[in-house]
Formats: structure tokens, C-alpha cells, sequence
């Protein structure tokens, strides 16, 4: 098989990647190799570069992975592709260079654009006419849960990072949670994510901190509900049609909110949401559009939509 002509820059988070995978197929449907290459810049290091080289190098459609500038890349590539919603790096200044970012900044407020439908967008600037491929998410071959006749494997994760911009994103009731649905339901609870997020909650299986994203992928594909705040396992999940609750609080339930039918929304009830892409988001320090996703909004939506 050839090397693929098309060269694609990421440094965003895994949800970013994952709502990007339907352009990403498509680019790869217009390449003769059938594949990508793609470029993370080699001076990134947090854990979000960490989960993306996990799921690209578990995903056949990727054929190489550069670590730029740190690994030159001498291929001439005939497709450089970047948006302007990747972070900026030296691998994205050089892949300016080439001439061949897509220019196609979005207003996500006023257009009201779905992420995936906007990296199809620029897929399709570039010569794409087929339909949107689905959502993908690799999955590792274990762990593997061990199934128990008439219990149900429900999974939790609070991500947010740990970050001043992100924290706000986080959901304070999960321990409440738990409680009450283990007292009202037969389940076993399965706690996913990265270290601290899920400090202090009680769970029967604890893979906080401890898995690859692709591993946690294959954990995600065995629930039988997922409950969730906007975070990369909810990507996941909806890549799998693993039916999910996610809790969306400051942040724009139109711009990265589930597409497939098994994803089930809760919103908070304050007016003041969603406040992304404003001042108010930066200067937020209450989050009560996360507090006010009560314990009984989960619980009646389980029980109005039979999800266990």
C-alpha cells in the first residue's frame, strides 16, 4: 500500500477528535491509500495528547503518526489539513507554511453548527461529496466486565481536567447519585476517567487513572448506561450507540452533544446558560448551571426513557 498523500494536524481534546473522525474518514476516502498520516506536536504533553496517540494508533485508517518538530516531516504530501480550531504549536505554524489550513472560523453561537458537521464542512470545501460518515471510536480488546445475570453495568465519569476553564463542567452529585441507584436498582457501578475526578465516590469496579482511552472505549462498550458530564467518554459512547446521560451545564449542548439516538441530554435549568465563547464563562466561579442538575432529574429520566 502507498503512503498516503494527506497529512492531518490535531491538537485539540479526544471529543474534538472524535466529533472529527467523520471528516477524517472522508479525507482519508479521497486519498488513493485508502489512509491519513497524522502530525501531534512533540512538545505537547498533557494527557489529552496522551488519549488522542491511543486512539490514532489504534485506528487502521491511520497509517503514521509524526511528532513534529521534534520527528521532520520529509514526505511531500499533497493535503496539509488543519482548521483554525486546533491549537496553536511550531507543527501548527509549519502546516501554515504549506498554505493549506482551511480558513473557516464559526461563530458556533449565532450558526448553531454541530462540531462533526463543521469539519465535514471543510471536508467537503476540499472535494468530498459523499454522505457524513458515522462517528468512530477504537476500542482495545480489554478489559473485559464480568456479567452478571439480572445486574446492570452502569458507568460514571466527571470529566473536566482539573483546570480553572474546565471545572466549571464538572457535576457535584454523583455520590448522592450513586447511592440511590444502588438502592433502587440492581447495577453495578464502573467509575471511568482520569485521577481525582471521582475522588470519594463509591463504585464496585474503579478504572479512574488506571486505563489507556481505548481501553476505557472497551469498558464504555460493555454499559448498559453511561452517565456523563460533556466530556470524551460521552464522545465515545455515542460513537458506540452506548445509551448515555449527559449532563451539559455552561457549555453548548448544539456544538458537541450526542447524535445518536441511545444519547439522552439534561440540561440545567438557569438562564444564564450556556455561557461558552463569553466573558461570563471565564468569570464564572459558582457553576450553578452544573449544581442544578439535580440527583431526580437523572433518576426520572432513567426511569421516563427505560434506560435501566
Amino acid at each position: 500500500m502507498s503512503q498516503p498523500d494527506t497529512i492531518i494536524y490535531q491538537r485539540n481534546g479526544i471529543g474534538n477528535l472524535l466529533m472529527h473522525t467523520p471528516a477524517i474518514q472522508a479525507l482519508a476516502s479521497m486519498d488513493a491509500s485508502g489512509q491519513v498520516d497524522f502530525c501531534l506536536d512533540s512538545e505537547w504533553h498533557d494527557s489529552r495528547m496522551v488519549g488522542i496517540e491511543d486512539i490514532m494508533s489504534n485506528w487502521k485508517l491511520v497509517n503514521k503518526i509524526y511528532h513534529f518538530p521534534k520527528e521532520p516531516i520529509r514526505h511531500k504530501y499533497k493535503l496539509w489539513f488543519s482548521t483554525p480550531h486546533n491549537e496553536m504549536s511550531k507543527a501548527y505554524e509549519h502546516f501554515q507554511r504549506q498554505g493549506k489550513i482551511i480558513e473557516m472560523r464559526v461563530d458556533w453561537r449565532r450558526t448553531m453548527l454541530h462540531e462533526t458537521e463543521y469539519y465535514m464542512m471543510l471536508a467537503r470545501k476540499l472535494g468530498y461529496t459523499g454522505l457524513t460518515p458515522a462517528k468512530y471510536c477504537p476500542v482495545a480488546d480489554g478489559p473485559i466486565l464480568e456479567k452478571v445475570d439480572g445486574v446492570k453495568c452502569v458507568g460514571i465519569c466527571n470529566g473536566y481536567f482539573h483546570t480553572q476553564s474546565w471545572d466549571k463542567k464538572a457535576w457535584p452529585h454523583f455520590r448522592e447519585l450513586v447511592k440511590i441507584l444502588k438502592g433502587r436498582y440492581d447495577v453495578k457501578i464502573v467509575k471511568i476517567g482520569i485521577e481525582k475526578e471521582l475522588d470519594g465516590i463509591q463504585g464496585d469496579i474503579d478504572y479512574v487513572g488506571k486505563l489507556r482511552f481505548t481501553e476505557t472505549a472497551k469498558v464504555i462498550s460493555q454499559l448498559d448506561l453511561l452517565i456523563t458530564t460533556d466530556t470524551s467518554s460521552m464522545h465515545a459512547a455515542d460513537a458506540l450507540r452506548v445509551p448515555c446521560i449527559a449532563m451539559f451545564g455552561s457549555t453548548f449542548v448544539f456544538k458537541s452533544g450526542p447524535l445518536s439516538s441511545t444519547g439522552h441530554v439534561l440540561v440545567s435549568p438557569v438562564k444564564c446558560r450556556p455561557c461558552q465563547s463569553t466573558d461570563a464563562f471565564v468569570e464564572c466561579k459558582e457553576y450553578e448551571c452544573m449544581k442544578q442538575i439535580s440527583v431526580g432529574d437523572v433518576m426520572n429520566m432513567i426511569r421516563d426513557r427505560g434506560l435501566l
